[in-house]
């Protein structure tokens, strides 16, 4: 309960997407453990197994490694054993729902190839309307509300991005990282652009990304919310990457996935990726909202099959090997 409402005297803010609630687990709800009992327990998962037993620096486990874990779990279930319950392995859990891993490799070429030609697209209109107006010595007010409709940066936050077959949700970290990079990076390459336009001396102020106001708002109102709740948080916490990251998470990406047991890695992983706002989290794990461009055309050719999962997943080994031909 306090990690999903938070805990002022913790200093612990909330994170409540969901994945915290108490109503997931009410048998760990209603179960009340002796510190003696599990304070070894504790110990023991904090604890290397080798003969120096020395302690295990989670902090330093990547997200990546959250979901190679996760997948990992899959291949067990628990079975009641008298009065224990031991795991036992499920030889065809990950087949039957389609769950494997995606190789960092191919993750990255999936974004490059799919979600890389709609970055650009966006970046190459902020530049072709700046090219029209190169002989211009002034920009008059509708020119410049032009410009910020076309900002790149605050562009790229419009795409809404859906994994249909999340698994782990590797596609998706790997997505929210590159997208912040590239927003980032549009932001500055704006600014550039504009300032060696002749106009833009011209103008009572030089010309930044709409992005950094909003940026900056959200920042100011996080700041505000930890001091009246009496969270931990400083001002270096929140640079400008951990906030885009944040701003991508709640609007960009989506994902869907046909067994629910699935959907808390995604939400563990992509709840890791803001970890220092002190905002509450939303749910990363929403209903599909627009899939990416590529898969519309290969998408019939699986349509009729009866699993989903295994239709996504046949769908991806597709996509690999269209992207595999065109290198």
């Amino acid at each position: 309960a306090s990690i999903a409402q938070g805990d002022s005297a913790l200093g612990l803010p909330a994170y409540n997407g969901g994945l915290f609630d108490d109503a997931q687990t009410p048998v760990l709800a209603r179960t009340r453990i002796p510190d003696a009992q599990l304070a070894p327990v504790i110990d023991e998962l904090s604890r290397r197994s080798d003969l120096l037993r020395a302690w295990i620096n989670y902090r330093d486990l990547s997200v990546q490694h959250l979901g190679s874990i996760y997948e990992r779990l899959l291949e067990y279930r628990l079975d009641p054993d008298g009065e224990r319950i031991v795991p036992r392995p499920t030889s065809f859990a990950r087949k039957d729902t389609g769950t494997y891993y995606t190789h960092d490799d191919l993750v990255k070429l999936l974004i490059r190839e799919t979600v890389g030609p709609l970055v650009e697209e966006r970046v190459a209109a902020f530049d072709a309307r700046i090219k029209t107006w190169k002989r211009k010595k002034e920009l008059n007010p509708a020119d410049w509300r032009n410009l910020d409709g076309l900002d790149p940066a605050s562009r790229i936050l419009e795409l809404r991005i859906c994994d249909p077959a999340m698994g782990s949700g590797h596609f998706l970290v790997s997505l929210v990282d590159y997208l912040a990079d590239q927003v980032l990076e549009a932001m500055s390459h704006g600014a550039e652009s504009v300032l060696e336009q002749p106009w833009a001396w011209e103008a009572a102020n030089l010309w930044v990304s709409p992005l950094v106001a909003r940026i900056a708002d959200i920042r100011d109102r996080i700041l505000a919310s930890a001091k009246e709740q009496g969270w931990a948080v400083s001002p270096e916490q929140l640079d400008d990457r951990h906030i885009v990251r944040r701003m991508i998470l709640k609007r960009v990406i989506h994902g869907v996935d046909k067994n629910p047991m699935q959907w808390n890695s995604p939400r563990s992983r992509c709840g890791c990726i803001p970890s220092r706002s002190a905002r509450p989290y939303p749910s990363s794990t929403t209903t599909c909202a627009a899939a990416m461009p590529c898969m519309a055309s290969g998408w019939r050719r699986y349509a009729r099959t009866s699993s989903i999962s295994a239709c996504c997943s046949r769908m991806r080994s597709w996509i690999a090997s269209r992207l595999l031909r065109s290198i």
